[in-house]
């Protein structure tokens, strides 16, 4: 079974451009807007949707990292040397 996703959002175009390349069988690029907008068509079994983390829950993610020194990764897009 497969779902059609709609999307304008960069971030989601970019990974599921990604998946398209990486998977040309399962996910494919249906429609390329004129504003940008794009829709494929991927298997179900991709799609998940879950409840938003809890304000408690997240600041007790947070002081559980600071407490082990946690270092986030440089997401940058010119890491430095």
């Amino acid at each position: 079974m497969v779902i059609n996703i709609y999307t304008h959002d960069k971030v989601l175009k970019k990974r599921l451009e990604k998946l398209a390349r990486k998977f040309p069988d399962q996910f494919r690029l249906e429609h390329t807007g004129s504003q940008g907008d794009v829709t494929y068509i991927i298997p179900k079994k991709c799609i998940t949707i879950r409840e938003p983390v809890s304000e408690e829950r997240r600041q007790a993610a947070r002081e559980r990292a600071l407490s082990g020194h946690y270092t986030p990764p440089n997401r940058s897009k010119n890491p430095k040397s």
